[in-house]
């Protein structure tokens, strides 16, 4: 399944993007590990 991950496509994006600016809002901390964090 590996070779099907793209973590710049934009859906990918927008979802981590969410998530952030969700956890900004609520002041938790957000950490990322693996391709993303490149």
């Amino acid at each position: 399944m590996s070779k099907f991950h793209n973590p710049f496509h934009p859906s990918a994006q927008r979802s981590l993007k969410k998530i952030v600016g969700a956890a900004l809002k609520n002041k938790i901390d957000v950490s990322l590990c693996g391709d993303m964090a490149h």
